[in-house]
């Protein structure tokens, strides 16, 4: 592997930033290599001579490793930055006293979430039940989507529920939220 990555590894890596330079960073094209050379060597026993060179086939695995990065990012940006529903519901806890939430909170949030599409309610109760971000591999299996959806939904059902708490009073403040209690 390490003879791979020298004899190939630089004629790879600039084909890699002459393709990917505007949209990856050096940082990113030498994690895509590092990828690439993982997988190399994982499956070395499928390099076939007779359909192409040693480097073309190094090639198209980087470049798929660096395809692979780039839609990572592109799914990072559908999801919602900084996690208003989270932030939202983290400053009615009282992070400072340690409070439980509100009953009141959570009953307009139950009322929030049973108001959204089915596939973004289904989302976010899985995120809740996992208090995290659920699986998205697992959850386009159960809900018969893809992996994209579910990041779109997931993102478009944070964005509803942030909206829909700001409406009946729930607002983030500057650094630490506060709720508006009617």
């Amino acid at each position: 592997m390490h003879q791979l990555l020298a004899v190939h590894g630089p004629r790879v890596r600039g084909g890699l930033k002459r393709s990917f330079g505007d949209s990856l960073s050096a940082h990113e094209i030498e994690a895509a290599i590092n990828q690439a050379a993982y997988r190399a060597w994982r499956s070395a026993e499928s390099f076939a001579v007779e359909k192409g060179s040693l480097r073309a086939w190094f090639y198209v695995i980087a470049r798929n490793a660096s395809l692979e990065l780039l839609r990572d990012q592109q799914r990072r940006r559908w999801e919602t930055r900084g996690d208003d529903v989270e932030q939202i519901a983290t400053a009615t806890a009282g992070e400072e006293t340690g409070e439980a939430l509100p009953p009141r909170f959570l009953d307009t949030l139950r009322r929030c979430i049973a108001e959204l599409p089915r596939l973004q309610r289904r989302i976010i109760e899985a995120d809740l039940r996992t208090g995290d971000v659920a699986d998205a591999t697992e959850l386009a299996r159960e809900l018969k989507t893809t992996k994209n959806s579910i990041y779109v939904s997931r993102s478009m059902a944070r964005k509803a529920l942030k909206n829909s708490l700001l409406e009946h009073g729930y607002v983030p403040g500057e650094g630490k939220s506060q709720a508006l209690w009617n």
